[in-house]
């Protein structure tokens, strides 16, 4: 372990100046000296910390704070559990040991000398734990605590950080040697050699096995104490080739896998980085207020990282940005004075709450004040038929926010209309006239389609521009007394149709229509005076005839006949220079037409001069 002490040593010395407090730093506590190794156990969540400053592995309960410590080895590095088992292995580097630790006793159980002191991984699939020691490699029995193979590692290579991956029966181990680094490839069974990649730089400690790709991750270290060109590199378990290269910084110390993404500790640069772990993009750095050394993810959601200098764990909470599930909009379809409204559908992987920020543009130009959830498309400028209607949302948790993307196109919106009749009680002979009144949301132009019926039978139908049309009641078999007359318009935009409206009227009985005439307009007094009156019905009614005989004004005869003509005996009644006037009116039965009058004067006939 000296050659680790003395790297760690190197990176202290150019370690930058301490950095403000990191926000996602949840909580920390007070460990043994120069922590460095952190296993997790996810039976009840208690975190193990090698204490290489000494002889103890620190115990931090996280639910309760409290803290206690068991001794093992000298100068304890680095940590394995097995949790089936119930065993914490601690690979001791000052005196070369492996600790088995009981964890239901928290007692040491076994120690196992000459056992490497560096790396250590643990595949309860063969019963076996692996840990290298630089110059050599060794694997334990798990069963009998007891070397059961030994790898004599070849002059000018020295082997460190240890991964295993059961379901590939696989060891990878780095070799940190300066002039040929690289990644060994052995049988978890035999330990024999599968292959050797060649690495760029020099991979200590941070190595990680994806248990669902089979990728194996690996950090580098810069390329000197000062430079920072550090680099996270993906191997691909198939080709056993680096597929990716991400830089980074420093010094990677750990690396840990969590939720779909990869966080590794810079020792030197005092940080955790995120990666995407599809895209390797370090999607997020977090500032530490020290050196961080190797770290490990709880099933609390959070990382726990060994603080080197200040001697403590902490519980960092890195931070995720929210996601946004889905976006829909209501109505579908959407018309121009629709209330567009958006449901969002976003989650935050820490379960903070959630602030939504909305933006809404049309074809591409942004909606100055629509800012919410709703969009009335109704206003000035909002939105009319083929608008492309966008909406930018955004989740923030309060650090990390995203945003997404949703559209929609704005349909067309049916017209409305309505009709009234001239008259609602026309007689056989009016010209029947519709007007409609009619509105489309888009403001498009219109044409209209009018059918009129009579007692339910089509007789005409015409389409055009104009929003009335008549119906000449006159012309036959367009309707008579009592019949329906109706009318059905619709409203067309070109590509929709109105609802239909309608208005109706029954014809009415028209009132008859009268003429009359005298035979003589200058009778003598023995004369008998003639009316012969003229009738005309629009409906085609019978009709019959009052007359209304005056002498000078005075009523003398009433009568009510069915035919033509009447007449009035003068003889015995007038004078010379009476007037004698004769009033009509004609009747159907129900209506009376209008009174017509004639009149005569009587005149001396020639024997009386």
């Amino acid at each position: 372990m000296r050659r680790l002490v003395v790297a760690l040593a190197l990176v202290a010395s150019v370690a930058l100046p301490h950095p403000a407090l990191a926000a996602g730093i949840a909580a920390s506590w007070p460990v043994g000296h120069q922590p460095f190794g952190v296993a997790i156990d996810p039976t009840d969540g208690r975190v193990y910390v090698a204490n290489s400053g000494g002889s103890t592995v620190s115990v931090v309960q996280p639910a309760s704070g409290a803290v206690s410590s068991v001794v093992v080895g000298s100068q304890p590095g680095l940590l394995a559990v097995e949790p089936v088992s119930r065993r914490l292995y601690v690979s001791n580097s000052g005196d070369q040991t492996l600790s088995v630790v009981n964890l239901t006793t928290m007692a040491v159980s076994a120690t196992v000398f000459g056992a490497g002191g560096l790396g250590v991984a643990v595949n309860p699939a063969v019963n076996r734990i692996y840990v290298a020691g630089g110059t050599q490699f060794v694997a334990v029995n798990t069963t009998s605590n007891s070397i059961i193979s030994f790898v004599g590692v070849p002059g000018g290579q020295s082997w460190f950080g240890v991964a295993v991956d059961p379901s590939l029966h696989r060891v990878y181990v780095t070799n940190i040697a300066s002039t040929s680094p690289s990644l060994e490839v052995l049988d978890d069974r035999t330990l024999t050699k599968l292959a050797e990649l060649s690495l760029p730089k020099v991979v200590r400690f941070a190595i990680a096995v994806d248990p669902t790709t089979h990728a194996v991750y690996l950090g580098s270290e810069a390329s000197d104490a000062f430079a920072t060109d550090s680099e996270f590199y993906v191997v691909d378990a198939t080709t056993l080739a680096i597929m990716h290269t991400t830089p980074l910084g420093r010094f990677s110390g750990g690396i840990a896998l969590k939720s779909g993404r990869i966080f590794v500790t810079d020792m030197n640069g005092r940080v955790l980085r995120e990666l995407d772990d599809q895209t390797f993009a370090v999607t997020a750095t977090t500032a530490l207020p020290w050196q961080p050394a190797l770290l490990a993810a709880h099933p609390d959601g959070r990382l726990y990282v060994a603080g080197s200098s200040p001697d403590v764990v902490a519980a960092v909470a890195n931070n995720s940005a929210p996601t946004i599930d889905s976006v829909s909009f209501s109505p579908m379809p959407v018309h121009t004075d629709d209330l567009l409204q958006a449901s969002v559908v976003a989650h935050d992987p820490e379960g903070d709450t959630l602030t939504l920020s909305y933006e809404w543009s049309r074809n591409g130009a942004v909606i100055p004040g629509a800012t919410t959830a709703g969009l009335d498309l109704s206003g000035s400028g909002a939105g009319d038929r083929d608008d492309t209607i966008a909406l930018r949302v955004t989740a923030s948790d309060g650090q990390l926010s995203t945003t997404a993307n949703a559209s929609i196109v704005v349909a067309d919106s049916a017209p409305t209309v309505s009709v009234a009749l001239n008259e609602t009680s026309p007689t056989t002979n009016a010209l029947l006239t519709a007007t409609a009144t009619a509105s489309d949301p888009d403001g498009d132009s219109l044409t209209y389609t009018f059918k009129w019926q009579v007692n339910g039978v089509t007789f005409e139908t015409a389409t055009g521009p104009n929003p009335a049309d008549g119906f000449d009641l006159s012309l036959a078999g367009n309707g008579d007394r009592g019949d329906t007359i109706s009318v059905q318009v619709t409203a067309s935009d070109g590509t929709l149709e109105s609802s239909p409206a309608s208005a109706a009227a029954v014809i009415a009985n028209s009132a008859p229509v009268v003429a009359v005439s005298l035979s003589d307009a200058t009778p003598r007094k023995k004369d008998v005076l003639v009316a012969t009156a003229t009738g005309d019905d629009a409906d085609g009614d019978p009709l019959t005839f009052t007359y209304v005989w005056r002498l000078n004004g005075e009523v003398r005869r009433t009568t009510t006949i069915s035919g033509n003509p009447d007449s009035f005996d003068l003889k015995g009644r007038v004078a010379n220079g009476d007037v004698v006037a004769v009033t009509v009116t004609a009747a159907d039965g129900t209506a009376t037409s209008v009174p017509a009058a004639a009149g005569a004067t009587v005149s001396k006939s020639s024997d009386e001069r």
